[in-house]
């Protein structure tokens, strides 16, 4: 088969500031083009080590440009610093007076979060960090040591060779992160243009300072989820919202407790941070469980609802959405120590469920359901003795529990990657990528868009764009696209005009929502050819010619949602043959 002109993903996939970096083959050799990524809100995905993170997790803007985001109290920026990574991409933090000087960023946050940056002394051996709400810490930058500490916070110093350090404190309940060169222990004024070097900074939520993630715009990043494919596929979602307000907090009073207590931080989460909560019974002979509500207007539309459990000293949980608890009405039961549901009778309403197993005895299950009156626009989540709702009210022990973390309920056909709330119902954007400019790397008379992806979900309305390539409007384009229930389309335009509209790939051929798909368009003038999983599904005769160059590679900019494995595009059309051994699973 013919070299690719160009191949996104692969395995080849890789962050870099606000793109995501393609790779292109030419012979023998690969290049690197740019998917321009939008999304402007945090997003969670699986990473290669199996634990839920938050793309991105450093929560500060241009993490290592100094000069720029970041606010100067007095100091001067001089980048070009020879770095602790072999690079010239660090910085001379220096005091412009006697005082206390600083440079730092606002970053309010309510959860534990670890503030570090790469370090090196300079004409001073101190740096000081502070929250600018009296928690600070002192770091020996000669002797590799951690000095005095204020506010009861923890922090530690790494060494990582020729005299560099990351320096990582844990500073709670403060909105400003302040670095100082300080003059010694517990001083950090008296010393004209003191100064230290610095270099990558980084402040992520827990309590463990994170491998080092680069940011310029911070939210701009590409999810890359490993949680189907070793190699990562890029996470393209809809706009959802998570209407529980603390999806983690179960000890606050939001959540009612009902014969239970809740044992805070009880376990290390799906995110690898000790973070989440124990759901521990009561003595009563009663039901054990704590709950949202009336947390939404029922309306009959499609909702899912989402949690992370764990097993503890009971194995058996249940969700459901009705307040009438022992009742199999839209409700299941989870066994977490099998990682299987076992109520399996179909409750009344229930569309859809599913379960994700994740690191650490950890799952992640869901269910759908079409919400019909106020008596189901809640959220439970008990504790039952059995494997049934007949177990759910039991003499409790007054210690055992199950874990909890991560609860998520949205409007939509399925439950989409977690979305994170503290206090208020929390959106995360629609993801979408592009790459503009490669009228070369697009055949103009000829040529083949594959695409290997698992559908999220149903999509939510039709005519979204999956993936296309066109001339950066919609008179020429070669789309994969949506229908309003579980298909796809297959569009081509010429100057505006239909050439030729497959209205869906057929009734039932894509049922699973996590099915995995090879789907490969060959067009030529006269000689049309879709191909799905080794298999043709039409050709075409009709006559093909642009108008104008296709120059755009574009994915999901509608509302449906999937994980693209990997998309190639080459210049020529493959034969059948090709075509065939492209798209097998």
């Amino acid at each position: 088969m013919i070299e690719p002109s160009l191949q996104i993903g692969g395995g080849n996939w890789a962050n870099k500031s606000d793109k995501l970096l393609g790779y292109h083959k030419d012979g023998a050799n690969f290049y690197a083009d740019e998917l321009t990524f939008s999304r402007n809100s945090l997003g969670s995905y699986t990473d290669a080590n199996g634990l839920v993170q938050t793309m991105p997790y450093n929560l500060l803007q241009q993490s290592n440009t100094f000069d720029t985001t970041w606010l100067s109290n007095g100091t001067t920026e001089t980048s070009g610093q020879s770095g602790y990574d072999g690079s010239n991409n660090a910085w001379l933090l220096q005091r412009n007076d006697g005082l206390a000087r600083f440079v730092y960023q606002t970053i309010s946050v309510t959860n534990t979060s670890t503030f570090s940056v790469y370090a090196k002394a300079g004409n001073v051996n101190w740096i000081y960090f502070n929250n600018g709400s009296g928690a600070s810490v002192y770091f020996d930058l000669l002797n590799g040591a951690v000095g005095s500490i204020t506010g009861g916070n923890t922090a530690s110093i790494q060494s990582v060779g020729n005299g560099w350090y990351r320096c990582s404190a844990i500073l709670t309940n403060g909105s400003e992160n302040r670095i100082y060169p300080a003059i010694s222990n517990n001083v950090v004024s008296g010393l004209v243009g003191a100064n230290i070097y610095i270099q990558d900074a980084q402040l992520n939520q827990g309590s463990t300072a994170l491998p080092y993630f680069a940011t310029t715009t911070r939210l701009n990043l590409a999810r890359v989820d490993y949680k189907d494919n070793v190699n990562g596929s890029l996470l393209l979602e809809p706009q959802r919202t998570n209407l529980v307000t603390y999806s983690e907090q179960f000890d606050n009073a939001a959540w009612n407790k009902s014969n239970v207590t809740i044992t805070a931080n009880a376990t290390t989460s799906p995110d690898g941070t000790q973070n989440a909560d124990k759901l521990v019974e009561d003595s009563a002979n009663s039901t054990h469980f704590t709950s949202l509500n009336n947390i939404f207007t029922a309306d009959g539309s499609l909702r899912a609802w989402s949690l992370f459990v764990k097993e503890g000293e009971r194995r058996y949980i249940f969700i459901t959405n009705v307040t009438t608890i022992n009742n199999d009405i839209n409700c299941i039961v989870f066994d977490t120590r099998d990682g299987v549901f076992t109520n399996t009778n179909n409750p009344t309403y229930i569309v859809t469920r599913n379960v994700q197993a994740l690191q650490n005895g950890w799952y992640r299950i869901d269910f759908t359901s079409a919400v019909n009156s106020a008596a189901y626009d809640n959220f439970y989540i008990g504790i039952s003795s059995t494997s049934t709702m007949s177990g759910a009210s039991y003499l409790g022990d007054g210690t055992s529990g199950i874990y909890i973390y991560g609860a998520q309920l949205e409007q939509s056909s399925y439950a989409t990657s977690y979305i994170k709330s503290e206090g208020a119902a929390t959106t995360r954007l629609q993801d979408s990528c592009s790459m503009t400019g490669i009228s070369d790397k697009i055949g103009q008379t000829e040529g083949t868009l594959f695409a290997e992806i698992s559908r999220i979900g149903f999509p939510s309305s039709s005519n979204q764009t999956l993936i296309s390539i066109n001339d950066g409007t919609s008179n020429n384009r070669i789309r994969m696209l949506t229908t309003a229930g579980d298909d796809i389309r297959f569009l081509f335009q010429l100057n505006g005009n239909n050439v030729q509209y497959d209205a869906t790939t057929g009734s039932g051929q894509i049922s699973d929502i996590n099915q995995r798909l090879k789907i490969a368009i060959a067009y030529k003038s006269g000689d049309i050819a879709i191909y799905i999983n080794g298999v043709l599904f039409n050709a075409s005769s009709n006559t093909l010619t642009f108008s104008a160059a296709l120059s755009v590679y574009d994915a999901l900019d509608g509302t449906s949602g999937l994980n693209i494995q990997s998309s190639i595009l080459y210049t020529t059309r493959l034969t059948n043959a090709e075509l065939a051994a492209l798209t097998t699973l």
